[in-house]
């Protein structure tokens, strides 16, 4: 069931009409199809396993927010992460465990971040978070909290459990960047990170 619909009496106490009805009946087929087609859209944007916003819309996103930040002068970052060590998780444990973790790690993003922030599953392993009106200072204390949170988390799926970790790279946008250059960044410090360990937040302060 999409709706409900409730008809009462006119004002003015006069009765329902067979025309009301129709006009009614019309409304609701309207209103349904309005419905069905703005869950389609959500479906188009959401990624089907971490019910995170998709990769193309992370960047539509993006965009839009760059050009925003352009106009009013607002800061604006984005925070990429990558769950540690998944491909030895897939090894070890299979397919199936493996997206049991990106599922719960992906919850545990969306359930620590602000209403306006946006999580998105960017790719593979990786997710990405944008953050609007959001300087360096203010990135690195929200990926606090999902590093911390996922620190807490044990990831159990049939008679499997195991501790997960993330890394986490964060990089506030330049005015001199474009939006390849911006997640170009991002990826490269992630990347370095990881090579380094994992299991921690970098910003391009710390990456050299």
């Amino acid at each position: 069931m999409l709706g409900l619909v409730n008809l009462t009496d006119k004002e003015g106490d006069g009765k329902l009409t067979d025309r009301d009805f129709e006009l009614a009946q019309l409304l609701c087929s309207q209103l349904g199809i309005a419905i069905k087609n703005a869950n389609l859209y959500k479906r188009g944007i959401t990624d089907g396993m971490t019910r995170l916003y998709t990769n193309h819309y992370f960047k539509v996103r993006l965009s839009q927010e760059i050009s925003r930040l352009r106009r009013v002068k607002s800061p604006l970052s984005i925070i990429m992460a990558s769950v540690d060590g998944l491909d030895t998780l897939l090894s070890k444990h299979g397919a199936t465990f493996k997206d049991a973790v990106l599922v719960k790690v992906g919850s545990a993003i969306k359930r620590v971040i602000r209403f306006n922030d946006l999580p998105c599953r960017y790719e593979g392993d990786k997710f990405a978070i944008i953050l609007p009106d959001t300087a360096n200072d203010g990135s690195h204390t929200a990926a606090g909290k999902i590093v911390e949170t996922i620190r807490t988390l044990s990831v159990r799926h049939q008679d499997q459990e195991e501790k997960v970790t993330v890394t986490l790279a964060i990089v506030e946008f330049k005015v001199t960047m474009n939006i390849g250059q911006f997640i170009e960044t991002a990826e490269r410090l992630l990347a370095t990170a990881q090579k380094q360990g994992g299991n921690r937040i970098v910003d391009e302060s710390s990456v050299s």
